[in-house]
């Protein structure tokens, strides 16, 4: 008995870490403007959903839900929290200290650095994923 629920709890972890989750926005017509730093499925509420799919986006299981690449405006300035211009663990740990207050606010960041990273992976077939 203790086996098969340890093979259900993993399923159900495996599960749950290749689902995607909120209510993502969509690029087309979406002002993507309106999503807050950490805010990544675009419910208006930065929770553990946020994280996973921050998590998931780290190791190229998921493209943004906004319709934007890896390396665009956007998509750095709502997942990329802690200013170093790639999207990782340590963004989706952010924003799980975040959730339990820990933290009561996100790093500062160089928006500005993002243009250069941009147009730097330019050629990058990952900046269109």
């Amino acid at each position: 008995m203790k086996q098969l629920r340890l093979a259900l709890a993993i399923m159900l972890a495996v599960f749950l870490f290749l689902t995607p989750l909120g209510a993502a926005a969509d690029s087309d017509g979406y002002d993507l403007s309106v999503l807050e730093p950490g805010d990544t499925s675009g419910d208006g509420v930065i929770n553990a959903s946020d994280a996973l799919m921050i998590l998931q986006r780290s190791v190229l299981l998921l493209s943004p839900q906004w319709g934007v690449g890896w390396y665009s405006y956007d998509g750095l300035r709502i997942a990329d929290l802690d200013g170093d211009c790639k999207i990782t663990a340590g963004d989706a740990l952010l924003v799980l200290q975040y959730t339990v207050h820990l933290i009561d606010s996100f790093p500062e960041r160089d928006l500005e650095r993002y243009h250069d990273v941009i147009e730097s992976h330019a050629d990058d077939p990952l900046a269109r994923v």
